[in-house]
């Protein structure tokens, strides 16, 4: 349940898409390699589950959320104090959608008119503490059409808010996708102040470029 299978005819497989998001961020002599996968429902594009990892010196940390019908699990093994190994359920009256889903969410919305949204979101997860999360409201707002410079040229995009408050403090998250059928997201400002912005884009079954020199792909 909920893992890659080895067998593509078995019966009862359930389609899923896999978002990878990868920070490598180094600190002096050691970095932090920190990787978030998301898997969403191939129908709805709904987020089902979402697995974080941590690694630098001074330790590892581990997060898998499971989004199921009224509630959310999640399990975790940290290595700070107070943490440890542990699991916490969040009963839902709606879907989840983490933060860290929506450059793939927002795509599967309807771009083309502008419109307010209400969703219940988990802020980034991406961090090596778990800390004690817990779900809020987000207004997704989709802004007319405008037209920015990117890749070289000017292109006709349709920009996403996602605003929240956590602890009395406001977050606001902007994204920049194509206003094309593909919905391509071509820059993000991230809530932490990060900013994102699409260098090349490429299709290719990237489990077979795996030998010394296909890194030449990424450049």
């Amino acid at each position: 349940m909920n893992v890659k299978t080895e067998d593509w005819h078995k019966k009862g497989l359930v389609p899923r898409i896999k978002f990878n998001e990868i920070l490598t961020v180094p600190t002096g002599v050691y970095t932090y390699r920190q990787v978030v996968s998301l898997f969403f429902d191939r129908a709805d594009m709904r987020p089902k589950k979402a697995v974080v990892t941590s690694q630098e010196w001074c330790g590892q940390t581990y997060q898998e959320l499971r989004l199921e019908p009224s509630r959310a699990v999640l399990d975790f093994s940290s290595y700070w104090e107070g943490e440890g190994k542990g699991s916490r359920t969040f009963a839902l009256e709606d879907d989840l959608i983490p933060a860290n889903a929506f450059p793939v969410f927002l795509r599967a919305l309807d771009l083309t008119t502008a419109k307010t949204y209400s969703v219940s979101t988990f802020p980034d997860m991406i961090s090596n503490r778990v800390g004690k999360p817990l779900p809020v409201t987000a207004a997704v707002i989709v802004e007319p059409p405008e037209e920015i410079t990117i890749l070289g040229g000017k292109k006709k995009v349709v920009p996403v808010r996602v605003e929240w408050s956590l602890n009395s403090v406001s977050y606001k998250e902007r994204f920049w996708f194509s206003k094309d059928g593909l919905h391509t997201l071509l820059r993000r400002q991230r809530a932490d102040g990060g900013y994102d912005e699409l260098k090349k884009r490429f299709v290719l079954d990237y489990w077979k470029y795996n030998r010394p020199g296909d890194e030449k792909l990424l450049q």
